[in-house]
């Protein structure tokens, strides 16, 4: 399996200022040697020698994670502003899905807020698999697309191949993957999903405020969370900031590298990026986070931020 990351900000899109970038370009300046414009061998090792919060942003997108089980078969999760970018490396790529399959954890605006502008919901032969626990979703993604809202509606414009699926199983099976799912503690519900391809396991938890009994070792916690090979968990708060913001519906990174931890995950990736915060903040809350750990636990846990555009092999 392959994860590629779309859109990994929460609550709003977050554009780089103007302010800012004069800032990176500055400080890239300020760092330039005579030996590292020589050739262009020299300037890409300069390059690749910055520090990640100028060389490799975050990014600004809202949520969308792309997990490709195959060069021809693929689940996203989430349609925040990230899946206008999907659409477009599809193109790009001359990708042509024959069924797009499409998870939502839930339909606050920076999670749908994309949908109206993913290319292929056009294509009148893209056949698009809408899948939620939740009842009666398709009147909620709908209603996203009506007058005054927006100028376009999903009846006429948009596939008729648009199916929507109510998941009430515990688990179904797309292009040969086992997903489940599970509810989180966020305003109104958010669900996690899980997915077990070929050995590997991938957890996508984008909104959660962890609870105390998200760290019971029950039977269900284990068989949902314990030694997964790569899980994103929203980190967006710091622990100051997470007890200020008690049941906002997320997490401080502390806490989530502790419920990794927990259950002895591999690869942590911190994910629903405060929009206030830059990218150098964002690298500070990642040195944080894998200094904790260290200290915390003699289990080896890798934790990455997720980035815009980057993508990881399960």
């Amino acid at each position: 399996m392959e994860v590629r990351f779309w859109g990994a900000r929460g609550s709003h899109p977050r554009p780089m200022t103007p302010d800012e970038l004069r800032s990176k370009i500055s400080t890239v300046v300020h760092r330039i040697q005579p030996s590292d414009v020589e050739d262009p061998h020299s300037r890409e090792r300069f390059l690749l020698g910055l520090p990640d919060w100028l060389f490799r942003p975050a990014g600004g997108n809202t949520p969308c994670v792309e997990l490709r089980l195959s060069d021809s078969e693929c689940i996203v999760f989430d349609a925040g502003t990230g899946i206008i970018q999907l659409a477009e490396d599809w193109a790009r790529r001359g990708y042509s899905e024959d069924c797009i399959n499409l998870f939502f954890t839930h339909f606050h605006y920076d999670h749908v807020q994309g949908l109206p502008f993913f290319g292929p919901a056009y294509n009148p032969s893209s056949r698009i698999r809408f899948f939620s626990p939740v009842e009666k979703f398709e009147s909620t993604l709908r209603s996203h697309m009506q007058h005054p809202f927006f100028p376009v509606t999903m009846e006429g414009k948009m596939t008729e191949r648009m199916e929507f699926h109510v998941l009430r199983e515990e688990e179904l099976l797309v292009s040969g993957a086992r997903v489940r799912y599970r509810l989180m503690n966020h305003p109104g519900g958010a669900y996690a999903y899980r997915v077990d391809y070929r050995g590997r396991s991938f957890v996508y938890a984008s909104d959660a405020e962890l609870q105390n009994e998200d760290f019971e070792r029950s039977q269900a916690n284990r068989d949902f969370f314990e030694g997964v090979d790569v899980l994103i968990l929203d980190t967006q708060y710091t622990l100051g900031e997470a007890i200020e913001k008690y049941n906002w519906g997320h997490s401080a990174f502390s806490l989530s590298v502790d419920f990794a931890l927990t259950w002895k995950v591999k690869r942590l990736f911190m994910f629903h990026h405060e929009p206030r915060y830059s990218d150098k903040r964002l690298v500070k809350n990642l040195e944080s986070a894998r200094a904790y750990a260290i200290k915390s636990s003699s289990h080896e846990l890798q934790i990455e931020l997720s980035r815009e555009g980057s993508r990881i092999t399960v």
